[in-house]
C-alpha cells in the first residue's frame, strides 16, 4: 500500500469584520508533496470560493490557496464560520476561520418636524435630510407616502451619496381647497445598491381657514308678480381669517344682488339683499335660484338653492248693477259700481273714469 502524504497547513492573518456584499480573502499555505483537494465547508461555505480547488506538489512543495469569502447582500447579520478542508493522498487536514458579518450599508433619513399646521389650498414645505451612514457610495431613490402624499411632490427623486454625506431636499404640500383635518406623511429612502432603507413620518393638520357658509332666510319663499322683494341673504365667516367674498346668482335675470362684494371679519355674520323682480308673465311658476359666493383668498366657493314660488298677488273686479241705463238728459242720475280686490295682498287703488266729461265719479 502506498504510505499517506504528509502536509502541514499554515494560515496568514484575516480580517474577521467582513461587510455583507463585499469579498474577504483568507490566503491559506500547503507544505509538502503528493496531489490535493481543497473543499470549503461550515455556514461561510455557501458564499466561499477556495482557488485553486486541486493541485500536485514536488517533494517539500508550497501551494498558496485563496478563500474569496463574499456573503450576500440578503445575509443576515451575525456569526459564521468557514473550514477549508485539504484531501492528501490517505490524509485529510483542515483549517476553521470564524467571520463576523456585518451591515456596512446604512442611512438615515430626518424631517425638521414632526407636525405642521396649514389652510387649505396654501402650500406647505417640509425640510428634509439624507445621510450615507454606510462605508460605500449609494444612490436612494426617494418617495413619500400616507394620505397627505398625493398633494407632496419632492424636490428630487433620487440622490447619489458617498459614505459619510448628507444632502438636504424639500417636500411641498399642496392641498386642494375645501380639504380639512389630519392627514400623514411618510418619506421614505431606499438603497438601489443594497437593503439599506430609511424612514421618518410627519404629519398635516389642515385648518378650515377660509371656510364660511350662505344661510338663507328659507329654502322656499312666494313672491308676486310684477312686484320687487328684498331677501337677506347671510353669509358667515367661519374660518380663521377675514376675507372679502364674491356673490353671484345663477338663474333667472330679474334676481340680482344690491351689492355683489362683501367682506367679513373671522366668527362675523354679513348680510346682503337679494333683489326678486319677477315679470307678470311668471305667475303661478316655481323658479330656481343658485346663490353663489367664492371666497377671495383660498378661492372656496359655496352654492345656496333658493326657491321662489310666484304668484299673483293683485288683481281687480269692478262690478255694477246694470250693464246699460236710459237717462233723461234733465234729470241727473247716480249709478252704484263696486270694487273688489281678488288678490292676496292689501292695495291702495285709484280709480279712473273713461266717459262723457258730463259723467263723473262720486
Amino acid at each position: 500500500f502506498a504510505s499517506a502524504v504528509d502536509f502541514t497547513l499554515t494560515s496568514e492573518n484575516y480580517n474577521a469584520n467582513i461587510c455583507r456584499g463585499s469579498t474577504s480573502t483568507v490566503t491559506t499555505q500547503v507544505n509538502g508533496a503528493g496531489s490535493f483537494t481543497i473543499a470549503v465547508k461550515g455556514t461561510a461555505g455557501a458564499f466561499t470560493t477556495a482557488v485553486p480547488n486541486s493541485f500536485n506538489l514536488d517533494s517539500d512543495g508550497t501551494q498558496s490557496i485563496y478563500s474569496y469569502v463574499n456573503p450576500p447582500s440578503t445575509t443576515k447579520e451575525g456569526k459564521y464560520s468557514l473550514t477549508l478542508e485539504v484531501n492528501g493522498e490517505g490524509q485529510t487536514k483542515s483549517e476553521t476561520y470564524d467571520f463576523n458579518v456585518k451591515d456596512c450599508h446604512g442611512s438615515s433619513l430626518s424631517v425638521d418636524i414632526a407636525s405642521k399646521l396649514s389652510c387649505s389650498c396654501e402650500k406647505t414645505t417640509y425640510n428634509l435630510e439624507l445621510e450615507n451612514s454606510g462605508k460605500y457610495t449609494e444612490s436612494f431613490d426617494l418617495s413619500v407616502e400616507g394620505s397627505a402624499s398625493k398633494w407632496a411632490n419632492l424636490s428630487t427623486n433620487l440622490i447619489s451619496l458617498a459614505p459619510g454625506e448628507k444632502i438636504k431636499f424639500t417636500a411641498i404640500v399642496s392641498p386642494a381647497c375645501n380639504i380639512y383635518g389630519s392627514y400623514d406623511l411618510d418619506f421614505k429612502a431606499k438603497s438601489r445598491n443594497s437593503l439599506s432603507s430609511s424612514t421618518t413620518t410627519s404629519s398635516l393638520e389642515i385648518k378650515p381657514c377660509y371656510e364660511y357658509s350662505i344661510i338663507l332666510p328659507s329654502d322656499n319663499v312666494t313672491i308676486c308678480e310684477g312686484k320687487k322683494t328684498e331677501i337677506p341673504i347671510s353669509l358667515r365667516n367661519i374660518g380663521t381669517a377675514e376675507n372679502k367674498f364674491k356673490l353671484s346668482v345663477n338663474g333667472p335675470n330679474w334676481a340680482q344682488f344690491t351689492n355683489s362684494t362683501v367682506s367679513a371679519a373671522p366668527g362675523s355674520d354679513v348680510s346682503i339683499n337679494l333683489t326678486l323682480n319677477p315679470s307678470k308673465d311668471t305667475e303661478g311658476k316655481m323658479v330656481e335660484v343658485n346663490v353663489e359666493a367664492i371666497s377671495e383668498t383660498g378661492s372656496v366657493k359655496k352654492v345656496a338653492l333658493l326657491k321662489a314660488a310666484v304668484e299673483k298677488c293683485y288683481s281687480l273686479a269692478v262690478e255694477t248693477d246694470k250693464e246699460s241705463y236710459i237717462c233723461d238728459s234733465d234729470r241727473p242720475y247716480t249709478y252704484n259700481f263696486s270694487v273688489k280686490n281678488l288678490g292676496k295682498s292689501n292695495d291702495a287703488i285709484e280709480l279712473k273714469l273713461d266717459a262723457p266729461e258730463w259723467i263723473s265719479l262720486a
